[in-house]
């Protein structure tokens, strides 16, 4: 009797899933208005960590790659993740695989070289492992962003449901922890009690 709804915001936006009878205005309107910026994340497999030991992560201003971050859960590899949104997705994701690695390692080389040792992370290089999601027509980028003409109300208006038959749920449903994991569970906790609320009197 009831559907909870989680597709991203270009899924709904790329017109792959359409709606009989269609979305009320305001909740139309909302989705026209909220962005999902481009996103590409990548997975790098080292032989030996060349950063320092107490390295979490790091944001890289006017690089190729923004930002990296510690993914390791074993001793025997060392992984390391890229990631980038926006426009640095755009630039990353016109690569080949090959113009993309060195893209990255040149730029980890650069940023982690010693005195005597210029290619730390080339030497160290084992695999890479390459998520696009923009590329993917079920997702169609990251998270939702901030827009100005977007605010509480507008996504408020997305998380509302449909004639207790349709129950709205994901990040960009979610008015104050959007663009957060945080915010998607939180939003289809709250899309269970609504289902739970109009259909348990």
């Amino acid at each position: 009797r009831t559907i909870v709804f989680t597709p991203s915001v270009s899924v709904v936006k790329s017109g792959i899933i359409t709606f009989s009878p269609p979305l009320p205005y305001r909740k139309s309107k909302s989705y026209k208005l909220t962005r999902m910026e481009p996103c590409i994340k990548i997975a790098l497999v080292f032989h030996t960590r060349f950063v320092p030991d107490d390295f979490q992560g790091i944001i890289c201003a006017n690089c190729p790659v923004p930002e990296f971050w510690d993914s390791s859960s074993t001793t025997n590899e060392f992984v390391l993740m890229a990631y980038a949104t926006s426009s640095s997705a755009v630039l990353l994701s016109r690569l080949s695989m090959l113009e993309l690695q060195h893209t990255i390692l040149r730029q980890l080389d650069r940023m982690f070289r010693k005195d005597c040792f210029d290619t730390p992370a080339t030497n160290s290089y084992c695999n890479m492992m390459v998520q696009d999601w923009t590329k993917d027509k079920y997702i169609g980028g990251c998270y939702s962003s901030p827009v100005f003409s977007l605010g509480e109300k507008e996504r408020n208006d997305m998380a509302l449901p449909m004639n207790h038959t349709i129950y709205f749920a994901g990040e960009a449903t979610s008015a104050t922890r959007y663009m957060t994991v945080q915010g998607a569970m939180e939003s289809g906790s709250r899309a269970a009690y609504e289902i739970i609320r109009d259909h348990t009197r």
